[in-house]
Formats: structure tokens, C-alpha cells, sequence
């Protein structure tokens, strides 16, 4: 794993999917690898299910904490 990038989510429910693809996108386009740490902060919204959601499509890619 060359790259892991850790993202704090709160109340994230429509941004943490977009932010996840531009990354998918440039790490691609970089030919390297990478992971994604997203760690949820208990908002109030639906986050955690799109997390979920994302982890089920790139389980290799994603860890939830």
C-alpha cells in the first residue's frame, strides 16, 4: 500500500461517496495504490450507511472505524 488516507466523517452523508470517486479517479490515474480510512464521528445523518454502501462495492479499498 504506497498511499492510505484517513478521512474523519460527520453529517457526511453526501460528500464522503463524491469525495471517495475523485480519489478512486486519481489513484488510478496515478497507477499507484492506496486505501481509504474513513472514521465516523456519530453525526446525524445517513454516513454511516453510505459508508457501508462503499465498503460493500471496494472492500479492498475502504476500511471503516
Amino acid at each position: 500500500m504506497n498511499y492510505s488516507i484517513i478521512i474523519p466523517v460527520y453529517n457526511g452523508e453526501f460528500t464522503v461517496e463524491p469525495l471517495f470517486k475523485r480519489l478512486y479517479t486519481f489513484f488510478l490515474t496515478m497507477n499507484t495504490s492506496f486505501e481509504v480510512v474513513f472514521i465516523y464521528d456519530c453525526g446525524k445523518d445517513n454516513s454511516w450507511n453510505v459508508l457501508e454502501k462503499l465498503k460493500y462495492e471496494y472492500p479492498n479499498l475502504i476500511k471503516l472505524i
